[in-house]
């Protein structure tokens, strides 16, 4: 059986002290679960490109700086899937958030992230923003 392997980009995306987070939709794989903005990174994309892609595509708006945060494999027994997750920190965005792809949308504080009920894969994640490592610039 052939493994599916894939790169994704998700960006933490801040603004006033909170973190915006997303629900996925009913009819994709692991509905309703939350997650962070972004996606498949493409065959001759960047990152960086792919994020900057993503985002705009999802939510509408456009990222002015970033900053790659974490990486690392995940594998989704169940779908047969390995995904290798490279989070970016998005500190400075234009536009206005738009709701363009997920079910909801929602700006939290970081200590009430545990709260939902993430993708497996970003639970690695959450682990290192509810840390004291996790550094971000207000």
């Amino acid at each position: 059986m052939k493994i599916n392997q894939i790169k994704v980009v998700a960006g933490l995306i801040l603004q006033n002290d909170k973190l915006l987070i997303c629900q996925r939709p009913n009819f994709k794989d692991h509905p309703l679960k939350w997650e962070f903005p972004g996606g498949k990174i493409k065959k001759d994309e960047t990152n960086e490109e792919a994020l900057i892609r993503e985002i705009n595509e999802e939510l509408s708006i456009n990222i002015i700086n970033c900053e790659e945060l974490i990486s690392y494999n995940f594998n989704y027994k169940d779908l047969n899937k390995w995904v290798f997750i490279y989070f970016y920190l998005v500190n400075n965005f234009s536009g206005k958030v738009l709701n363009n792809y997920h079910k909801e949308l929602k700006w939290i504080e970081i200590k009430d992230i545990r709260e939902y009920d993430f993708l497996e894969g970003d639970l690695k994640i959450i682990e290192y923003i509810s840390s004291n490592d996790f550094k971000y610039y207000r």
